[in-house]
């Protein structure tokens, strides 16, 4: 466990070594923020009721604004280039030295992903709140939705992880990771939220979307953390399928790692 932990600390350090990267990322997040700002704060101006009352999909601008910028803000906190790392090390075979090292390789790249999440959290998510809390002000309601944001958020990062393995493992079969990655990328963007709040869906692709994973990557923590009600309930319900994805996820990324290790082959000499 001590070993783990190191790589993560380690991976965490390794966030600031290039510090130009660092500036320019904060940078990026913080125009995206002012764009989300002032392109949400046009469209609500254009309906009735504006931007002090008027509602989208049951949504304020406020809820909207929130949602949007945090899901930026969580993009960047989850894009940990797991999957490139794993393609890296099986298209040079420097993967097979992991086997003859004292620690299981699926939790190596945890910790790895691990220690870049709190680095990205460090370094942009911080900022970005800041951004969108002390800069534009933004409303936010204090209660049970915080920790159940952060049980959901944990959640997420989970499943994040567990989508970039399972694609970081696909590269034993197809030696490259640069259309799977992109695909995964887009795919889970539109479905799980990220774009846009899952409410300004239609209804009938809201219901089948449901019964996979990707809703419970951004669209439920960020959910919770703008809902203006308290409903511990639903939330709690929505937790435990989370819970269940994880666990189900994890089982298809391990039993997909060890049948793919099958087509490791190592060239030199």
């Amino acid at each position: 466990m001590k070993g783990y932990l190191m790589i993560a600390a380690n991976t965490i350090k390794s966030t600031f070594t290039y510090r130009a990267h660092v500036f320019f990322q904060i940078l990026a997040s913080a125009f995206a923020i002012v764009i989300q700002f002032f392109l949400w704060r046009i469209i609500y101006s254009a309906i009735p009721g504006g931007i002090a009352s008027g509602m989208i999909r049951g949504m304020s601008f406020n809820q909207t604004f929130l949602y949007v910028s945090l899901a930026a803000a969580l993009g960047v906190l989850m894009r940990t280039w797991i999957d490139w790392e794993m393609n890296f090390q099986i298209r040079t075979g420097d993967i097979i030295t992991f086997f003859f090292k004292p620690m299981d390789y699926m939790k190596y790249i945890f910790s790895n992903s691990m220690g870049s999440m709190a680095g990205n959290f460090i370094t942009i998510t911080i900022p970005s709140f800041i951004i969108i809390f002390g800069v534009f002000h933004t409303n936010l309601m204090f209660s049970w939705n915080i920790p159940f944001f952060l049980l959901t958020l944990t959640g997420s990062c989970l499943l994040s992880f567990l989508f970039d393995f399972i694609v970081g493992t696909t590269c034993f079969w197809t030696l490259s990771v640069w259309g799977i990655s992109f695909s995964k990328d887009i795919l889970i963007s539109f479905l799980a939220g990220a774009l846009l709040p899952l409410q300004f869906y239609p209804d009938a692709f809201v219901r089948v979307i449901r019964f996979f994973p990707f809703p419970y990557m951004y669209n439920l923590p960020l959910t919770i953390i703008t809902s203006p009600v308290v409903d511990i309930s639903v939330w709690a319900k929505s937790f435990a399928v989370q819970a269940i994805w994880v666990i189900a996820l994890y089982g298809i990324a391990r039993a997909y790692f060890a049948f793919s290790m099958q087509k490791l082959t190592v060239n030199g000499g």
